[in-house]
């Protein structure tokens, strides 16, 4: 496997306080040198740090990393203590973890949309059925107007029902439609990213 040597440039900005400390850093690459037989890569970063002990964690750092090549580096007067290498593998599972319940809320948006086009479905049949059903007791029968009066009401009341209940469901599958898609978009982008352990 190919090693990788590591250079880390910080900023320094010290705080009053003398507390022990923990602090994680974001690092960005600032140089990359490729050899034949593996990389320097050189990161950088600035951070804030109290006056005392502080250990700086920098993430998302190569699992190839050659522990002894790594170099700190600053402009201002700081003691290093130690450097260590490790691999975060709990960073590992919680993108695991992450994937896992986005794809459960994906596969639930998906059974919602699923029910939602069978309603519509089914008020797209009753819409069709009452517009069949206009030639009330077919054509060689003659209504009283009380009664052609009430079957027209009805006939309107009901396909003003279908009519509304269609667009409050195609309102609702637009909506779904657009969430499924965010989700399968950030899927995408998280799968893509490699979810390794990564290295600190």
């Amino acid at each position: 496997m190919k090693t990788i040597m590591l250079s880390i440039s910080i900023a320094l900005f010290a705080v009053a306080s003398a507390q022990e400390n923990k602090k994680p850093v974001d690092s960005k690459i600032d140089n990359v040198t490729v050899f034949l037989n593996g990389a320097q890569v050189s990161r950088k970063a600035t951070v804030q740090i109290p006056v005392g002990t502080t250990d700086l964690v920098f993430h998302d750092v190569s699992t190839a990393v050659n522990p002894q090549s790594i170099q700190v580096t600053t402009d201002f007067s700081i003691t290093v203590l130690a450097v260590n290498h490790q691999i975060n593998y709990i960073e590992e599972q919680n993108k695991r973890e992450e994937i896992t319940k986005l794809d459960t809320q994906l596969k639930a948006l998906k059974e919602k949309l699923n029910y939602q086009m069978a309603m519509l479905q089914v008020f797209q049949q009753e819409e069709n059925m009452l517009i069949k059903n206009q030639a009330i007791g077919g054509s060689n029968v003659l209504l009283k107007a009380a009664d052609l009066k009430e079957a027209m009401d009805f006939q309107r009341a009901r396909m003003t029902e279908v009519k509304n209940k269609q667009l409050e469901i195609n309102q609702i599958i637009a909506t779904l439609n657009k969430d499924i898609t965010n989700i399968q978009m950030q899927l995408l982008e998280m799968k893509a990213q490699n979810t390794r352990a990564s290295g600190e």
